[in-house]
């Protein structure tokens, strides 16, 4: 948002964004975020590790972290899903 306008995330980027055909400084550029709701949604083939319902749990907590921290995303790899069992067919 800028001075209550709708800019793209490109333009906020940038810092300027084209309005009613002139370029404004956008430093003052406000992010907004919608629809942003403490649901985790992982997609996983069939036959992944993921697909287990005795890692539900774990997983769920897995989640919750990283909805609060997105930078431990590799923390999460590291700590837990590289070590899951592989499925080998």
């Amino acid at each position: 948002m800028l001075e209550g306008r709708v800019i793209s995330i490109e333009a906020q980027e940038d810092g300027v964004a084209e309005i009613d055909g002139s370029f404004i400084v956008a430093d003052a550029a406000e992010r907004r975020l919608r629809f942003l709701t403490p649901s985790n949604l992982l997609i996983a083939p069939q036959g992944s590790p993921l697909n287990n319902s005795q890692e539900d749990l774990t997983i769920q907590k897995w989640m919750d972290v990283l909805l609060q921290d997105s930078s431990r995303v590799h923390e999460f790899v590291d700590r837990y899903f590289r070590k899951l069992p592989r499925v080998h067919f």
